[in-house]
């Protein structure tokens, strides 16, 4: 199905939710390295929601960090800040992109910012918006879907 969309391998992000990656660790990485034998990316989710974050960050070694909205929405707290900034330098050193999840005021991203987050997520940068008319298929493939920016 990836094939047929048109996508170009890079273009494509197996994201891996923490919470769900903890059973079968050496499986999940094997299963990995066959997508990104395929060219695709990975991200982890969440991390910083849960206790494994680390041990997980250093064994799947993903391309893109998601950062927990959660932990992300405590700042100012310097606990919280403390482990942003580990998690952010971890996620650096192994190469990856850091995306801060639950960026909802000017305050928060500027903070996330001074941290050291790459990108960040969240109302500030736009809400989401519903399709007046769902998009129909047309010869048993799935259309491309607009993307529709508020402010």
């Amino acid at each position: 199905m990836a094939h047929a969309s048109g996508l170009a391998p890079e273009q494509l992000v197996f994201e891996v939710v923490e919470s769900y990656a903890i059973a079968d660790r050496g499986h999940l990485v094997s299963v990995l390295e066959h997508y990104r034998s395929l060219g695709w990316r990975v991200a982890l989710d969440d991390v910083g929601a849960g206790w494994s974050s680390l041990s997980l960050l250093a064994a799947v070694r993903p391309e893109v960090v998601k950062l927990g909205k959660g932990l992300v929405q405590a700042l100012p707290d310097d606990g919280a800040r403390t482990v942003l900034t580990a998690v952010i330098d971890l996620a650096h050193e192994l190469g990856a992109t850091v995306v801060a999840e639950g960026v909802e005021s000017e305050e928060l991203a500027e903070a996330v910012t001074a941290l050291g987050a790459d990108l960040g997520q969240g109302w500030l940068f736009g809400r989401p918006v519903r399709r007046e008319q769902p998009a129909e298929e047309q010869s048993g493939r799935f259309q491309p879907v607009g993307i529709t920016r508020s402010r």
